[in-house]
């Protein structure tokens, strides 16, 4: 038999780094996968892979390339179907008759790791689906892991352009799938994918909350042990015997995302506002916004309190900013925020720490009137700071307080001395 590794005619363009194939040279794997056909059994060096009629094209974790298997004709359906040119077409040739096509876009790349954000590959999945219906093209190809090398002497390759598409700019040209509600299995009762994939799901959806007590890997590693240890459809009695190795990777990989990013329990009982169904996503998140933003307050609130009642209790009767936001654990602006709930309870305690127990002056009161500045000078344990929460709190005119033990200060502007500690009510003036 002929060997069909041949030397790849357009090496040069490869290497050189420039248009589509210089970036398949780039972006292809150091070690691609290459076969004869579509199976891709050896894996080899990507200088040596080139001479392989089939070649690894995306990496394992990153897709550069949507490629898409046009089985009959000659790979001009794009425009048929109202889509961008292709970067590449790459033709099965049998004498001048063209039997299929394989189609390379180029776009940027998405990483589909474990690590990999699960609404970029979503989004690239859903592109790729919808041009593939657009297309034509064999649903089941799902773009690798192998497709016709390019330059290569068995098929005609033609190299078009160099642009990179981005996942918006395809999505322009095509109508994407919306979501759909179902259970797979009831499209395809027969189909041994469909069937593990089922048991697989819900074996997941049963472990992913300890599961997220940990990292992905693991979570991933228990799915697949799982698939492996269901792949019994050979023994079962299934035509077509058990699923290939990759297949319970894919079906453990797609499973294990979507859980991992997705699955929250039932969708009965699904959040605590019970939404009305029929508001609209953005109502939603606007109303649950709001109540976030209300707890916050209401919890940031109570912690600035309790710091105040525990810096009182502690001796320091009226604290500074600085002192609540340290014990309350917070910045010392989030305290500025809350002045006003604050300078309340500061002039509540105040009120109670001085005694204002009586609106008016004792009748037949001869002693002299102490300002509200001299009796804070007299508190020696309240901060001169809190003259303005006093003042707020006591209305304007004269009342009754019992002089503070040892003061002995002069009373203002009258050149004589106020009573002895403890021998009687002064009044104060606040006015």
């Amino acid at each position: 038999m002929e060997s069909v590794v041949l030397e790849n005619g357009l090496r040069d363009r490869f290497q050189s780094g420039t248009g589509p194939l210089g970036r398949i040279w780039r972006e292809a794997p150091f070690f691609p996968r290459c076969s004869d056909n579509k199976t891709a059994v050896f894996s080899r060096p990507l200088s040596y892979a080139l001479r392989w009629p089939y070649m690894q094209i995306n990496r394992r974790d990153r897709v550069s390339w949507l490629i898409f298997d046009i089985e009959e004709g000659d790979g001009q359906r794009w425009e048929a179907a109202g889509l961008p040119p292709p970067n590449l077409i790459v033709q099965t040739v049998d004498g001048e008759r063209v039997r299929g096509a394989h189609l390379y876009y180029a776009i940027a790349p998405v990483c589909t790791s474990p690590r990999g954000r699960s609404e970029p590959i979503q989004y690239q999945r859903a592109v790729y689906a919808s041009m593939a219906a657009s297309l034509r093209a064999d649903l089941a190809y799902h773009g690798g892991p192998v497709a016709k090398t390019p330059g290569h002497p068995l098929w005609r390759t033609w190299e078009i352009h160099s642009h990179e598409y981005t996942l918006g700019e395809l999505a322009e040209y095509i109508d994407l799938p919306q979501r759909r509600r179902g259970n797979v299995s009831e499209q395809a009762a027969e189909s041994r994918n469909c069937a593990l994939f089922d048991a697989c799901r819900f074996f997941a959806y049963s472990i992913v909350g300890k599961a997220r007590d940990g990292s992905f890997e693991p979570f991933y590693d228990r799915l697949l042990a799982f698939n492996e240890a269901h792949n019994d459809f050979g023994r079962a009695g299934h035509a077509k015997g058990d699923l290939r190795h990759s297949d319970l990777r894919a079906i453990a990989k797609s499973v294990a995302r979507w859980t991992w990013d997705k699955y929250r329990g039932s969708a009965r009982m699904r959040g605590t506002m019970h939404f009305d169904p029929a508001l609209t996503t953005k109502e939603r998140q606007q109303a649950a916004a709001a109540r976030t933003h209300s707890l916050r307050n209401q919890s940031t609130l109570a912690k600035l309190m309790a710091a105040l009642a525990s810096l009182q209790s502690g001796g320091e009767l009226i604290p500074t900013d600085a002192g609540i936001a340290r014990t309350a654990g917070v910045d010392r602006r989030t305290v500025a925020r809350y002045r006003a709930r604050l300078e309340e309870a500061l002039a509540a305690s105040a009120g109670r720490l001085v005694g204002l127990i009586e609106p008016t002056v004792p009748e037949g009161h001869r002693g002299p009137l102490l300002t509200l500045q001299a009796l804070l000078e007299a508190l020696k344990t309240i901060a001169p700071r809190s003259a303005h929460i006093l003042a707020k709190w006591v209305p304007n005119g004269a009342h009754q307080i019992t002089t503070p033990r040892g003061s002995g200060r002069k009373s203002e502007g009258t050149g004589t001395k106020s009573k002895g500690a403890g021998d009687g009510p002064v009044a104060f003036d606040t006015s």
